[in-house]
C-alpha cells in the first residue's frame, strides 16, 4: 500500500467513526430520556399507590376517632414513617393532640418519624414535583416508602 492512500483511508475511516459516534450520541441521549421518564412515571405512580394505601388507614382512624369521641376524643391521627433493616414502612397512628410533637420527637431520635396527615400530603406533591423535574433521578430506583421516609427524616416538623 502507498501512504498515500493509507492517509486517505484513514482520514475516511476517521469521518466515518465520527459521524457514527454523533449518531450513537444521539440514540443514546434519546434512549436514557426515555429510560428516564419511564422510571419517573413508575416511582410517581407508586408513590401515589403508597400514599393513597396510607390515606385509607388514616380515614379508618379518623372514622375511628369520630365513632368513639369519649375513647379518642383528643387524638388526632399522624403518619408514622420506620425503617427496619432496609425495609421502610407507613402507617396511621393516632396520637394525642397535645403530646404529639413531643412523642415525634422523642421517637424522631430512635429513627421512627411522625407528621401530621397534611404536612404528609405536602411533601408528597413536592416529592412528586421534583422527580418530574429530575432531581430525585438518582432515587428514584428507591420504593416509595424509602423515598417518603428519607424525605420525612430530612423534614424539620413544622408546628
Amino acid at each position: 500500500m502507498q501512504p498515500g492512500r493509507l492517509s486517505e483511508r484513514a482520514s475516511k475511516a476517521a469521518l466515518e467513526a465520527k459521524t457514527l459516534r454523533h449518531t450513537i450520541n444521539a440514540f443514546g441521549h434519546g434512549f436514557e430520556k426515555r429510560w428516564r421518564d419511564v422510571m419517573r412515571r413508575s416511582a410517581i405512580e407508586e408513590l401515589e399507590r403508597t400514599f393513597q394505601k396510607v390515606m385509607k388507614e388514616v380515614e379508618k382512624e379518623d372514622q375511628d376517632i369520630a365513632q368513639f369521641p369519649a375513647l379518642h376524643g383528643d387524638k388526632e391521627v399522624w403518619v408514622c414513617a420506620a425503617c427496619h433493616r432496609g425495609a421502610c414502612s407507613l402507617s396511621a397512628s393516632k396520637m394525642k393532640r397535645e403530646s404529639a410533637p413531643y412523642v415525634s420527637a422523642i421517637m424522631r431520635g430512635k429513627g421512627v418519624i411522625y407528621l401530621p396527615v397534611e404536612t404528609l400530603s405536602n411533601m408528597i406533591f413536592e416529592l412528586k414535583t421534583l422527580i418530574l423535574e429530575g432531581r430525585l433521578d438518582e432515587s428514584i430506583h428507591l420504593t416509595a416508602e424509602r423515598l417518603i421516609y428519607d424525605r420525612m427524616s430530612g423534614m424539620r416538623l413544622m408546628q
